[in-house]
């Protein structure tokens, strides 16, 4: 394997240089070049969360339900898809390898649905006016209209998506070396995910001087190893924040025996788009950002719900 660079090969009569360094073992010379594979179940996964919940009812008129989650989930497998399904169908496994034996903890990080904050709260208020209410109103015909008005909502906000930087360099035991930071932190950095208007239509998670004339990630901030074997940081950022308010409005009245209720319910009542980080690929290693790509910090993605165009439903509902 070292051939003549080692003295005790060429005492032997080897008497041309091998292709290894002296130090390098290999374990199977029938499977030269291919890596060995142990294949183990030490995969695991952590969560830790604190949950409140807010009820409320009040004098028949209002019912309100807040719940808030803050939570923290860390693995050593941050993964969205799986690397390898074993054949045997009775004993479905799936694996991803590790950046390195040495250090293990290297791979730990965020699971890919890691959510720090969500708040959702929904509510319904009768309003109070009415014979029947708080308020009176002693005009027949201003009472039919002011009686039985019923205002309901949902309002979801959360925290954004965990993802990581990259620099596509696989210098690392053939994966990524991370990305190295010059003169900020990586608190700095999560303070500069934001959305803002991009070129051609797309819109910006990052504070556009992160990124450089030519697209890729502005080197006086963020820039690649240079030397192979170079360890750069591993960098888990979260995307943009995630809200979305429904509002239904209904109006309750009667005719003789019969009960009739109209409601208007506006889906997405403010018209917003919540922007995701569009990954430049979701593997087996979960969602990453390449800050080499020329279109670093750029996304057309967004959620699947509370995605605009602004729904409006109206209801008309009869009862007898």
């Amino acid at each position: 394997m070292v051939g003549s660079t080692f003295g005790p090969c060429a005492a032997l009569g080897y008497n041309a240089p091998g292709p290894y360094p002296a130090n390098f073992f290999q374990v199977n010379p029938f499977a030269a070049g291919r890596p060995q594979n142990l294949l183990t179940g030490d995969g695991w996964s952590r969560y830790n969360g604190l949950q409140l919940q807010y009820r409320q009812r009040y004098a028949g008129s209002l019912t309100m339900v807040a719940n808030y989650t803050y939570a923290r989930t860390w693995t050593n497998r941050y993964s969205d898809s799986p690397a390898t399904q074993v054949s045997n169908p009775l004993t479905p496994t799936v694996a991803a390898n590790i950046w390195s034996v040495r250090d293990d903890s290297f791979n730990e990080g965020p699971v890919e649905y890691d959510l720090r904050h969500a708040f959702q709260t929904y509510w319904t208020y009768d309003l109070p006016f009415g014979s029947d209410r708080k308020i009176a109103i002693g005009n027949p015909i201003a009472n039919a209209l002011g009686v039985g008005w019923t205002v309901s909502s949902i309002v979801r906000l959360q925290s954004g998506r965990p993802f990581y930087l990259t620099s596509g360099r696989l210098t690392l035991n053939q994966y990524d070396a991370g990305v190295v930071l010059n003169g900020l932190s990586v608190e700095d950095l999560q303070k500069m995910i934001t959305v803002s208007p991009g070129p051609n239509g797309t819109e910006l998670f990052v504070d556009p001087k992160l990124i450089g004339p030519d697209g890729r990630a502005n080197p006086q901030y963020l820039s690649s190893p240079a030397t192979p074997g170079e360890h750069g940081q591993r960098i888990w950022l979260y995307g943009p924040r995630f809200w979305n308010v429904d509002l239904g409005v209904a109006k309750r009245f009667r005719a003789g025996r019969s009960t009739f209720r109209i409601e208007a319910l506006f889906l997405d009542l403010f018209n917003n788009t919540n922007f995701l980080v569009a990954p430049q690929a979701n593997n087996d290693f979960g969602f990453y950002v390449n800050i080499n790509s020329t279109t670093f910090g750029q996304t057309t993605a967004t959620t699947q719900t509370g995605v605009g165009p602004r729904n409006v439903q109206l209801r008309f509902l009869a009862g007898w």
